[in-house]
């Protein structure tokens, strides 16, 4: 009923709805009423048409607020000549950075300002698996993992491990073990402290001695972001719903190997990380990011002097310069966030 590329009309009496976003809307609030444990909706490579604003999330939020689970921040064809597929627009939004996508690689921007209103709206990767050739994907698994923390293997608990948010993606096998904890809460959790007191973060992860690629693999440094969460906008501010921006979300801290909280087990191979957040005063969510770039004296093609990813293929390059050698050298990953609230 609701597929936009589903042109079956041979059931009777069935009416397509499947072309608008009040289409979508409906097709959200199906699921919500009949499937409610049983499904997920995310949004797919969701800046690469630039068809989708945040207005549209918070309304599939609002219509379906258990089965809207996020969206790919780390989309698909990461070794296609335009990295991520993304090259159906002339607006530095609709390209990858370090493969990901601007919802989620630009700090402040259209996924932070979701955070921002505490809405439970967390990031995935997938690798949209069409082809194997030189210029098309990755294998499933070969290079995009999406790592869900779940009671069992069985499908039902892997869509409730989804909707906790205590999960997170990445490239490369750049890690392949991430356990995210404020205050020994998991990734996806909500905590309440008493104002004025110190948060416990902590960080423990690890990476393979090699990935698929047969490369090895380190984690340079990870962010810990963090932005303020100031409540939900209804759909009336219309002031503020269709504002993709939170100007409070910044880098709060930078970790690495040089920094005494970074302590590495040489018999595990697991690095743990404990960071004290002092005197918490507001509402804040957290999350992280990491990457085996190092910062950089000069901006370079891959990452700038403040950690940021660059644009992988710029607006001038008309016919894709992207490759899966360079997919392989620029690796990220990103958390799940914990909200805070502090009262």
């Amino acid at each position: 009923m609701f597929d936009g590329s589903d042109k079956d009309t041979s059931k009777t009496g069935l009416t397509k709805k499947n072309t608008t976003h009040a289409d979508a809307i409906e097709a959200v609030k199906y699921l919500e009423a009949n499937y409610k444990d049983s499904s997920y909706f995310i949004v797919n490579h969701p800046s690469r048409q630039q068809k989708y604003t945040v207005a549209d999330f918070r309304d599939f939020i609002n219509a379906g607020p258990d089965v809207t689970v996020g969206l790919e921040g780390m989309p698909g064809h990461q070794k296609e000549l335009f990295r991520g597929g993304y090259s159906s627009s002339t607006t530095e939004k609709a390209r990858t950075y370090g493969g990901a996508d601007y919802m989620i690689a630009k700090v402040g921007g259209l996924w932070d300002s979701l955070l921002g209103e505490g809405r439970h709206f967390w990031t995935f990767v997938n690798s949209d698996f069409h082809s194997s050739a030189d210029t098309a994907d990755f294998y499933p698994g070969e290079y995009a993992k999406s790592y869900t923390f779940a009671a069992s293997r069985a499908a039902k608990d892997i869509v409730a491990g989804m909707k906790t948010g205590n999960s997170f993606a990445v490239h490369g096998d750049l890690i392949n073990m991430l356990d995210f904890r404020i205050n020994n809460r998991p990734m996806g959790s909500a905590v309440v402290i008493p104002r004025k007191r110190d948060l416990r973060v902590e960080i423990r992860f690890k990476s393979p001695a090699k990935n698929y690629n047969g490369d090895a693999v380190a984690v340079d440094h990870i962010d810990l972001i963090s932005g303020d969460i100031t409540g939900t906008v209804a759909p009336t501010d219309t002031a503020n719903y269709g504002k993709d921006t939170n100007s409070s979300t910044k880098i709060l801290k930078r970790f690495t190997k040089a920094d005494k909280e970074w302590k590495t087990d040489s018999g595990t191979g697991i690095t743990t990380i404990v960071y004290a957040v002092s005197d918490m005063t507001k509402n804040q969510y957290f999350r992280l990011r990491g990457t085996n770039l190092a910062i950089p004296a000069t901006d370079t093609d891959k990452i700038t002097t403040l950690g940021d990813p660059v644009i992988d293929n710029p607006l001038t390059d008309t016919t894709g310069t992207n490759t899966k050698a360079k997919a392989w050298a620029n690796l990220w990953f990103y958390s799940n966030p914990v909200f805070v609230t502090a009262k």
